[in-house]
């Protein structure tokens, strides 16, 4: 069985085999003409946009499957050409949404949980009140735990749990102290810019006293081969006015489990 290559790998062999960048005006008026083609193709047949599926007979279903074939690798080459990592981005997209889902189902508060009691299920709506840090420490280790293969591990002291990628290597600690929640995590080296971060975090770069805050080191070219993200947050960040903020954390840190796969290579060199 030949392995599965992911978006990523596809937009790297068209950067290595293909990709001119003085092409990109002609990639866009290709990937143009190719969705023009996409359409002209649904259009006539209007069986098919009325979800008459599998598509038989018409022969349709052949240039559907090269139309979109077409499609992707212009938009890819287009993607490579302005430096864009398009499956990052697609991972933002559907982490985000998924998050905005959850609120608007929960009528505006955090979230509903279906807690298991035995043989039981009972639906728990909290309520739109602030999250004390132990509460937002659970959501976290929900982001992670929605990842293919990564998982968590519970410690007693400090209270809070340890981040593991699919190899079983840790990549981050959640730590539950009694004013203050801290992350430590483990990143892609080069993924993240210091003010890409302070602008989806918005936190200050770390200070002294009791504010909420980060700091953010970048890897050498000796190991250990990562990025490290220290967020440090106390009781004031969870309240309801910063409730786009703690979205946009638990976002950041799928991000980071999805990409944490990334500690298998950095141990093995």
């Amino acid at each position: 069985m030949e392995p599965l290559l992911r978006i990523r790998d596809i937009q790297r062999l068209i950067h290595e085999q293909e990709l001119n960048a003085q092409l990109k005006q002609d990639y866009f008026l290709k990937l143009v003409e190719e969705i023009g083609s996409l359409a002209n193709t649904l259009q006539a047949d209007r069986d098919q946009l009325s979800g008459h599926y599998p598509f038989q007979g018409t022969g349709n279903a052949k240039q559907i499957d090269t139309d979109l074939a077409a499609i992707l690798y212009y938009l890819l080459a287009l993607a490579d050409v302005y430096g864009i990592d398009l499956e990052e981005r697609i991972l933002q997209m559907i982490s985000r949404n998924l998050l905005e889902t959850t609120n608007q189902n929960t009528n505006r508060g955090f979230m509903t949980k279906i807690v298991e009691s035995r043989d039981e299920k009972i639906n728990v709506q909290e309520k739109s009140s602030p999250l004390t840090k132990e509460a937002f420490a659970e959501r976290m280790k929900e982001a992670v735990q929605a990842v293919h293969g990564c998982s968590v591990s519970l410690i007693e002291e400090p209270q809070g749990f340890i981040l593991y990628n699919q190899y079983g290597h840790s990549w981050g600690q959640v730590s539950i102290y009694e004013r203050k929640l801290s992350i430590n995590l483990e990143l892609y080296p080069g993924r993240y810019q210091l003010h890409e971060l302070a602008r989806r975090l918005e936190l200050p770069e770390r200070r002294r006293g009791r504010e909420s805050s980060f700091t953010f080191r970048t890897t050498e070219k000796t190991p250990p081969y990562f990025d490290s993200l220290d967020i440090t947050l106390f009781q004031d960040y969870f309240s309801l006015e910063n409730r786009e903020r703690m979205e946009n954390l638990l976002v950041l840190i799928n991000e980071a489990a999805q990409h944490s796969d990334f500690k298998y290579r950095s141990t093995s060199r």
